[in-house]
């Protein structure tokens, strides 16, 4: 996942070509629904909205992920828009309206400006790959279930949300995206019951997120909900491979939950984890932390059971009646 996609880095086709080359070059057999990442969180100050040539950059970069998805046989594009404890995305009330470059300017101005920028950034994708798959984690049920202020689906609290102008920027994502583009709302926190699996499909995606979204009849045609089951959650009170049954989610429980993740999100799930690694199956297993696109250097090996955990919740959704909101 590379951070310069919107910090001024210029994505081009040499860039992408090797990528390309090693993804029509590898024959999937498991790994058939793949996604290209990015992140959209800014490692300082805020989305500046009216700067055209930033956002004709980040257009351009997008274009470029597209045609990395499209030609390597890609599904789609992954988006990370967690902020990590930046303020990408807001709150419009204490940090945007303060700064330099919005001073006089109005809430709803610089959301119409957000908006605009999320049709500019889908024209360029689907220009070059019609009727992508969009996945994102957060989505518009992070506000409607926002940290901060808990369940709402009142667009006048946008404002105050510390993911506020992400919403009108994915409206102007469903408004420029063609009519086969589908996006997947992938879940704003971990659950750990069916009946918040249940919940997040049925009330916060289709629900209340709806209700935010400007465009509600956009929105019905061509978001659906998707879950992320979180591995190693609780990672920094002990992650231990070799005793999985001490671990806070369990084989069964990494069983159970992506069952009904598969079940209520209609066959969409994604795993993720921290420091848990899945191509390292034994212990003892090296690495060269200057290959980690991340900064721990606690990770570790995953045991087999954790692999049948995965297998054995899909086999099991596949025999299930998909309920898909």
């Amino acid at each position: 996942t590379d951070t310069g996609l919107v910090e001024g880095r210029v994505y081009t086709d040499a860039m992408i070509q090797p990528a390309v080359a090693e993804l029509q070059a590898t024959a999937f057999t498991k790994f058939r629904r793949n996604y290209v990442t990015c992140a959209t969180y800014l490692s300082s100050g805020v989305m500046d909205f009216q700067d055209n040539d930033w956002w004709n950059n980040i257009a351009n970069n997008m274009r470029m992920l597209a045609r990395l998805a499209k030609q390597g046989g890609c599904r789609g594009i992954f988006i990370d828009m967690e902020h990590y404890g930046g303020i990408s995305w807001g709150p419009w009330s204490t940090n945007f309206s303060l700064r330099p470059q919005y001073a006089g300017k109005s809430w709803g101005h610089v959301a119409d400006l957000a908006r605009e920028r999320g049709r500019q950034v889908m024209a360029a994708v689907n220009a070059e790959y019609p009727g992508i798959e969009i996945v994102m984690y957060p989505g518009w049920s992070m506000m409607s279930h926002d940290r901060t202020g808990g369940i709402t689906y009142d667009r006048t609290a946008l404002a105050a949300s510390e993911y506020g102008l992400m919403i009108p920027f994915l409206d102007g994502m469903l408004e420029g995206s063609d009519e086969r583009t589908r996006f997947v709302d992938s879940g704003a926190t971990s659950y750990e019951t069916e009946e918040e699996f249940y919940n997040h499909a049925t009330l916060y995606v289709n629900g209340y997120s709806r209700m935010m979204s400007a465009v509600p009849g956009e929105f019905g045609k061509k978001v659906r909900a998707g879950f992320s089951v979180y591995l190693d959650r609780n990672w920094r009170s002990g992650w231990s491979p070799e005793n999985p049954n001490s671990n806070y989610n369990t084989p069964q429980k990494v069983h159970d939950k992506l069952f009904w993740a598969l079940v209520d999100g209609g066959g969409f799930a994604w795993v993720y984890s921290e420091v848990a690694v899945w191509w390292w199956d034994q212990p003892g297993e090296s690495f060269n932390p200057s290959q980690l696109p991340w900064p721990y250097t606690g990770c570790t090996w995953t045991p087999q059971v954790y692999w049948d955990s995965v297998n054995t919740a899909r086999e099991a959704a596949v025999t299930f009646p998909m309920i898909g909101y």
